[in-house]
């Protein structure tokens, strides 16, 4: 044997022995980077990912619906519902507002671009807690649909608290006057399970 082959052969046999220990260090990184990653940004980075057409199907407490997100919070997500069929609101689907703790499963609806990439870091996702949306909502005085994990009423969010909102129950496309508010209602945000409005 020929020194120059021996010496050859050991450091293609050392690059081939650091090329498996490399592969499997990166992935270990990668399971790791990925058992720290919550749900919502699992749901961010497949937004970024499939960009405007980020489409999933949310179940939330057995309620199913369609969405094209939009934006996710740090407990909530976000988005524009899809597909036919009438609400509450006057048979169209707008926004809808999804509490993060009431999402009993989400479906990608484009496999590919739902693929996670190994090894990246989880994206950022915005810190506005849910409370946030819906002031906005209040602000607007739009009406909305608010389903609660045992309740389900259409009237405008009067006010947004810490922990909680205050609906003024009306009837759909009616202005929330005194005379036509039939009741209000404090709604815990831990009892949210979506708003559409």
């Amino acid at each position: 044997m020929r020194w120059p082959n021996l010496f050859d052969d050991l450091e293609a046999q050392f690059a081939a022995e650091h090329g498996l220990e490399r592969a499997a260090v990166d992935a270990e990184r990668a399971r790791a980077a990925r058992a720290r990653q919550t749900l919502l940004e699992r749901v961010a980075q497949f937004v970024r990912d499939a960009g405007d057409e980020a489409t999933v199907n949310v179940t939330a407490r057995g309620v199913p619906m369609s969405l094209r997100v939009l934006d996710v919070g740090l407990d909530w997500i976000s988005g524009e519902e899809q597909g036919s069929g009438g609400s509450a609101l006057g048979g169209h689907r707008g926004m809808a507002i999804v509490s993060a703790s009431a999402i009993d499963a989400i479906e990608f609806l484009d496999p590919a671009s739902a693929r996670p990439v190994p090894g990246e870091a989880s994206p950022v996702i915005r810190r506005l807690g849910i409370v946030s949306p819906l002031r906005e909502l209040a602000r607007r005085r739009r009406t909305v649909l608010v389903r609660a994990v045992t309740l389900e009423r259409v009237g405008t969010i009067d006010a947004v608290g810490s922990d909680y909102l205050e609906l003024a129950v009306h009837e759909p496309g009616v202005p929330p006057r005194s005379a036509a508010v039939r009741q209000r209602l404090l709604v815990p945000v831990a009892q949210l399970v979506v708003v559409r409005g």
